[in-house]
């Protein structure tokens, strides 16, 4: 709207019907009225609290600060008037990381869902779109269902995302685990825990909707919820799978690299061992003093390397004896 930038979308249900209302102070009554509808509100909008303030007669000050605080975590609560509801939705937007959640604070009464938003969420256009192209809702128990129904289901590309991810990294081990990087796995586990962070809390917040007494919630929307709490059951079974198996992946790459640098210590030990009589010898005859072997003999400097060599190869001999080559 343009003469009211707080108020994004906000839709009426007049006898059946889907009104989109356009007109700024009309969408200010439809939240005190008790006509069905819905209005979207812009969370960073200073004046978006001041309408609810003003307009609302179910809404008290708590409940509309927990509307607009910065920092929320997923969460269900039920009140004499109406329901609070937070929950996240992954961030679709350009040139964003989908596991910065985007949260949805919800507020519902018998008549008006109020919806507020800090940073464009996707499936709120996806409802506010399937609303205007589809059969009105009767309740807002069944526009909380769709709206609820649709955060899931953008989930479900970016977590399908990354198990593709993850099946590529235990390919490249079968293949090369070599070439695996510990950032990239250290990557991938920072954005499972970043969804299962909102996940956990946005399941339970789901179960306690289910588990309400609110009557405009009936059987239908009900049982819709529940199919939305076995998807994001699913969603969270996933996401432990994934954390599993990129903790497999941590632990071989750990052992790789713990293998190589043995393997690497091993042969620098067995060169030492080599070396080691072939350089006291040398050590021994160079100290500069009378009596020198060899010291007044022309080929003794020849002989000498001979028996050098050979000592070289009777320990090379002994350690592949043992095993040790």
């Amino acid at each position: 709207m343009e003469n009211e930038p707080a108020i994004l979308h906000s839709l009426a249900i007049d006898n059946g019907q889907i009104v989109e209302v356009l007109d700024p102070a009309l969408a200010k009554q439809l939240i005190g009225s008790e006509q069905l509808g819905w209005v979207h509100l812009d969370g960073t909008n200073p004046s978006a609290p001041t309408i609810l303030e003003t307009h609302s007669v179910t809404l008290d000050g708590l409940t509309i600060d927990a509307l607009f605080s910065e920092e929320t975590r997923p969460r269900a609560s039920q009140f004499d008037k109406g329901l609070l509801i937070v929950l996240r939705g992954v961030n679709l937007n350009d040139s964003a990381a989908p596991e910065d959640m985007i949260s949805l604070r919800l507020w519902l009464d018998k008549y008006c869902l109020i919806s507020v938003q800090r940073r464009p969420l996707k499936a709120i256009s996806d409802t506010y779109h399937s609303l205007l192209e589809h059969r009105a809702p009767k309740s807002t128990g069944e526009i909380l269902v769709l709206m609820v129904t649709r955060l899931f289901f953008r989930m479900q590309p970016t977590f399908s995302e990354l198990g593709d991810r993850i099946e590529d990294l235990e390919d490249i081990f079968i293949e090369n685990l070599a070439s695996i990087s510990n950032t990239q796995i250290v990557q991938l586990r920072k954005k499972i825990m970043a969804f299962r962070r909102y996940l956990a809390p946005q399941k339970q917040a789901i179960a306690y909707m289910l588990e309400s007494d609110i009557p405009w919630l009936d059987k239908h929307s009900k049982r819709q919820l529940r199919e939305s709490l076995e998807t994001v059951t699913r969603h969270l079974e996933n996401l432990d799978s994934f954390r599993e198996r990129a903790q497999i992946l941590s632990d071989e790459l750990a052992h790789f690299h713990a293998g190589k640098m043995n393997q690497n210590m091993y042969i620098l030990s067995l060169i030492a061992a080599i070396f080691l009589p072939l350089t006291f010898l040398p050590s021994l005859l160079g100290v500069n003093i009378g009596g020198i072997p060899g010291a007044d003999y022309g080929s003794a400097f020849a002989l000498f390397c001979g028996l050098l060599f050979a000592i070289m190869l009777i320990q090379i001999w002994i350690f592949r004896r043992l095993k040790w080559l």
